[in-house]
Formats: C-alpha cells, sequence, structure tokens
C-alpha cells in the first residue's frame, strides 16, 4: 500500500513493506556490501538466530539524531531479551560515524552501507524511502515490520515482544 501524492506518511509510520513470505529474500543471505567502521567487510547474517532491528540513519539527519538517544535505551532493553540492535550509516565517513557514536554514547554494533547496500536493499525488497528506516528482521533474515521515519519506541516494543511469544 502506498501513499497517495501528495501525502507523506506520519513519522514512525509502518513503510508498508510487505515482508517476503516463505522463500523470499533472507538479508543473512545477501551480500549487502556493509562495512565496519575499519572497511572490515560485516554480514548481517552475525546476528542470525536473533531477532534483529536494523537502523538505517545518516549523519545529516535531523530525525536520524533525534531518534538516537531512544536507540541507544532499546538497544540496552534488548539486549537482556537476545535481541540485537544494528545501525547502519548510509553513504557515511567513518570519522563523522565514530564522533558521533562518542557524541551520542552509541555501544550497539555500527556498520556502514554504501551504494552496493543501498542497491541489495532494493533487490531484496525493502523500500529504500528515505531516513531513518528501522527494520525489524526474525530469525533467519527476513524482514517481519519496516518503520519509516522517527521510530516510536512503544510500538517498537511491542512488535519486539509480539514476536518474541
Amino acid at each position: 500500500a502506498g501513499v497517495p501524492p501528495g501525502k507523506s506518511r506520519p513519522r514512525g509510520s509502518k513503510s508498508g513493506y510487505k515482508p517476503p513470505g516463505a522463500g523470499g529474500d533472507s538479508l543473512f543471505e545477501i551480500d549487502l556490501g556493509l562495512e565496519d567502521l575499519s572497511a572490515n567487510p560485516v554480514e548481517l547474517k552475525t546476528w542470525a538466530g536473533k531477532l534483529t532491528v536494523v537502523n538505517l540513519w545518516a549523519t545529516w539527519c535531523g530525525p536520524c539524531r533525534a531518534e538516537t538517544p531512544e536507540l541507544v535505551k532499546l538497544s540496552k532493553k534488548f539486549e537482556p531479551l537476545g535481541v540485537a540492535l544494528i545501525g547502519v550509516a548510509l553513504e557515511a565517513d567513518p570519522v563523522e560515524v565514530r564522533a558521533f557514536m562518542r557524541a551520542y554514547d552509541i555501544d550497539y554494533p555500527m556498520g556502514i552501507g554504501g551504494k552496493k547496500f543501498h542497491k541489495a536493499m532494493v533487490g531484496a525488497g525493502v523500500a529504500m524511502g528515505g531516513v531513518p528506516l528501522t527494520l525489524l528482521l526474525d530469525a533467519e533474515g527476513h524482514v517481519l515490520e519496516s518503520y519509516l521515519g522517527m521510530i516510536r519506541a512503544p510500538e517498537l516494543v511491542s512488535d519486539v515482544e509480539r514476536y518474541l511469544k
């Protein structure tokens, strides 16, 4: 379901992405071209077997900056539940990302996604309509939920708790 022309989706709303069914693309099985802050390859399958929250953001994005303190709190809340929270800075300079992480006391894993990452995500059916974009992945790497805009913590917590059952 798309947004009618001339209308915008409310902040933090579900993006309308429909998760793949059985046999759909697993983001754990695709080479996303994701790198760590030292330019080493990172694969999302590192977190296979866990419910995983992937937050896509950019250093220049105001809403991304605004939601970061909440994401830091959520990562601490999710960790004892066995839920991973991963950040992916899009088209970013590692120096800027490190400074951002220090400024916001981010201690969850962080990667950098370039053009290959964007192309791979679109190829997997993820609507890359802007940032911030947060994805909730099942233990096999399939997208369960997608949130475009600033994350609403109660909604994400509710969805995580629902999928943990």
